[in-house]
């Protein structure tokens, strides 16, 4: 019986194991956060475990637990835990000499056989979600530039809801029409101050002596090329 025992678990073991597959930095198609990567995922009988790293933005993250896999069939996989993340509206703040957080996030089991799908956290999706279109396994990610999703998108929180549109203050009215003018005001002030002489050249030290701090820190090129496109020094937003 000792022996049957040793050889059924054994076997038990190896059917498993068959099954298990690490895909390490799938290729992702379009992404809502920028600074949030898929560094591996891992299929298993009993769940699906994806590995994420985010690059340091000195700020802070958290997780909606209606985060869930979409497969091409119409299939929904849904969240099961996370490991390294707090659930909203907890939150995870980056320490200042931190390059990167990775945390785990845990899915019911999608089949074998799908090989690309998307991780949705925000259905309605935005630039700060970690929304990941066309993840495929069978490819390889060879870049760490990312494609945006919602490359022109402005959001803006209100105690109501967030409003993402190309003008945030469109739904505002009268009083969005009111700090529209202060904000453009303001953003022509800097304008006609960068016309100055000498000005622009100083702005691009800036930039260039915070792209040279990031590299400094162990950031790749690309990284930190990602981070000073995701905190602009020049304001962007309404120019007309």
């Amino acid at each position: 019986m000792r022996i049957l025992s040793i050889l059924t678990f054994a076997f038990s073991l190896l059917f498993s194991s068959t099954f298990a597959q690490t895909y390490e930095k799938p290729f992702v198609g379009t992404v809502g956060d920028q600074n949030c990567f898929i560094s591996k995922v891992d299929l298993s009988k009993e769940q699906t475990v994806i590995t994420f790293s985010h690059l340091n933005n000195n700020g802070w993250i958290a997780l909606n637990p209606d985060i869930h896999i979409n497969t091409p069939d119409g299939k929904k996989y849904r969240f099961l835990k996370a490991e390294g993340i707090p659930i909203a509206p907890e939150q995870y703040n980056f320490s200042e000499n931190e390059k990167e957080h990775t945390f785990k996030v845990y899915f019911n089991a999608i089949p074998k056989s799908v090989k690309k799908f998307d991780v949705i956290e925000v259905e309605s999706g935005s630039r700060f979600d970690f929304n990941f279109y066309g993840v495929d396994l069978a490819k390889k990610r060879t870049s760490d530039t990312q494609v945006s999703r919602y490359p022109e998108e402005v959001v803006v929180d209100t105690a109501a809801a967030v409003a993402t549109s190309a003008n945030p203050f469109d739904f505002m009215g009268n009083l969005g029409e009111v700090y529209k003018d202060i904000y453009k005001s303001a953003v022509d002030s800097y304008l006609n101050y960068l016309k100055q002489p000498g000005k622009l050249k100083e702005l691009a030290k800036l930039n260039k002596a915070f792209f040279d701090a990031l590299l400094e820190e162990g950031f790749t090129k690309e990284q930190a090329l990602q981070i000073l496109l995701s905190t602009p020094l020049i304001p962007t937003g309404i120019t007309k």
